[in-house]
């Protein structure tokens, strides 16, 4: 009689800790399942700011060039300004001088005009 109810009570305990062990194995397998999903989301993200930083850098270099090609735009205005501005003075100085006498060539006589009244 003892004999049985010391294999009852061996029995009971053998399917306690069986029991206990599927609990402990459920939950291993949930935290590996959760770890998995943590795992892919963060590659999922790290993928997204991998993206964002190309397009940040090809974003960058564009507006490099666009850059050098308005300072290579703005340096040819500036001579182009520069060259119209001493053109403009020239003109201007031609335009305040004096102006001098037609030169009379000597095969062309001079004509007096006649004084009026």
């Amino acid at each position: 009689v003892q004999q049985k109810k010391a294999s009852l009570e061996v029995a009971t305990e053998r399917d306690q800790v069986r029991a206990d062990l599927a609990a402990i194995s459920a939950k291993a397998d949930a935290i590996e399942q959760a770890h998995q999903e943590q795992r892919q989301t963060a590659a999922a993200e790290a993928l997204r700011t991998a993206e964002r930083i190309t397009k940040a850098e090809t974003d960058r270099d564009e507006a490099h060039k666009e850059a050098s090609a308005a300072r290579e735009e703005a340096a040819r205005l500036a001579g182009k300004l520069e060259a119209m501005q001493t053109q403009v003075e020239s003109l201007m100085q031609a335009l305040a001088a004096p102006a001098e006498p037609a030169k009379v060539s000597e095969k062309q006589p001079l004509v007096k005009t006649p004084k009026t009244k």
